[in-house]
């Protein structure tokens, strides 16, 4: 299935000659979805007026108060979308993000992290070094930017991407065209530490020596923040390691167990022998239940004949 996206950066639809025109334009477009970036929507605020401008199909609002850019908005215009549920995890924004993609801060980080996971794919980063690629620049074009980005996820075929340059705006729309193939593999997600492993002292006893030596190191990084990331791969790969040895261990101790009990467990193994066994105790109890019992009388009898 075909699939068309938009993004723009709108810097303000609070105005509503701002709103009535960035609508307008957007009604234009042959797009299924249209994301809004930097919308300065407050929070609870205006809502309704948006979903009431815009009369193609449903739109998404998220607003906020905490900065001057926050708020964000999904337009759905083509008719191959149902919305089914929406979640609004934090409010104006779809990803909370200071921080620069070329500097080293931790939320930039974090952000890179979370594309390399899912193997996200930039649809502009596909037009190739020769195409024209910034999305924002000033008026005189003394400086030029990309901060506006689209991704997409590997299951959606790339097409054709483009960015168009609108007049009253000084960011540049980012325009992708793709299709569906409707296979979504699940991937490895974030990892989560197994806090059965907290139960296991000599463990714990050992994390404390290493983050000695870990803390030791803080004094090679340029900040904390940078140290800190560093420790916690160290975190991640201290508890992967000792569930790997948990689950071998646990392994090696099911394997161990007798070889008499396995010819009655394992399936695959050759029960004669053990049938031969449980016929026999069988055949002992039985004969030794059922057969004529001694009285006192013939065992005194018994006894006096061996005089």
């Amino acid at each position: 299935m075909a699939i068309s996206l938009f993004t723009l950066n709108v810097r303000n639809i609070k105005s509503q000659v701002m709103r009535v025109g960035t609508l307008s334009f957007l009604a234009t477009q042959d797009r299924d979805i249209c994301f809004l970036q930097k919308c300065e929507i407050p929070y609870a605020q205006l809502y309704s007026q948006l979903a009431w401008q815009w009369t193609h199909r449903p739109s998404l609002s998220s607003g906020g108060n905490d900065c001057k850019s926050s708020g964000v908005a999904i337009l759905i215009k083509g008719r191959h979308f149902t919305t089914n549920r929406v979640t609004e995890q934090v409010n104006g924004r779809v990803l909370v993000v200071y921080g620069s993609w070329s500097g080293m801060y931790v939320t930039s980080k974090l952000l890179m992290e979370m594309i390399c996971e899912r193997s996200l794919q930039d649809v502009i980063g596909r037009m190739g070094l020769n195409a024209r690629n910034v999305s924002w620049s000033r008026s005189d074009i003394s400086v030029c930017s990309r901060i506006d980005f689209l991704f997409t996820s590997p299951t959606v075929k790339s097409g054709q991407s483009s960015m168009v340059a609108i007049h009253y705006l000084d960011h540049r729309p980012v325009s992708f065209e793709g299709e569906l193939t409707g296979k979504f593999p699940a991937g490895p997600g974030s990892w989560k530490l197994n806090c059965l492993l907290l139960e296991n002292k000599e463990l714990v006893a050992n994390l404390r020596v290493a983050y000695v030596e870990w803390r030791d190191m803080r004094d090679l990084f340029h900040s904390t923040s940078e140290w800190w990331e560093w420790v916690k791969d160290r975190f991640r790969s201290f508890f992967q390691d000792a569930s790997r040895a948990a689950a071998r261990e646990k392994r090696r101790a099911r394997n161990a167990t007798p070889s008499s009990s396995r010819n009655f467990t394992l399936p695959t193994r050759n029960l004669q022998s053990g049938k031969e066994h449980i016929m026999k105790v069988v055949t002992d109890f039985h004969g030794e239940l059922y057969s004529p019992k001694s009285s006192e009388r013939s065992q005194v009898d018994s006894s006096l004949k061996g005089i």
